[in-house]
């Protein structure tokens, strides 16, 4: 591997570890899934997820159903990427 490929690779460890220590990642494959993700954020911790795997008509609800929780709890959103975000509660330290 080049040098700039392995400077790339350390990049991308560093940042997935860094996401891991952040809170709970999650890659819901249906809806179903938003139980256990609204139970993190009402337990004041961070969750990150990938909507990826969703329809578009689930990401939406979810999205939806997600900013209501936060905006419940007075927590944040934070967009990652295209598919990806971060849902803080108010009394999160991460």
């Amino acid at each position: 591997m080049s040098e700039k490929g392995s400077d790339f690779m350390n990049k991308l460890i560093y940042l997935v570890d860094w996401f891991h220590s952040r809170g709970q990642f999650i890659c819901p494959s249906s809806f179903d899934e938003i139980e256990r993700i609204a139970h993190i954020l009402l337990h004041q911790k961070s969750v990150s997820v990938d909507l990826s795997r969703l329809n578009s008509e689930d990401k939406m609800r979810v999205l939806y159903f997600l900013s209501g929780i936060s905006y419940a709890i007075n927590g944040t959103i934070a967009q990652i990427s295209a598919t990806k975000y971060k849902f803080s509660a108010s009394d999160d330290t991460h």
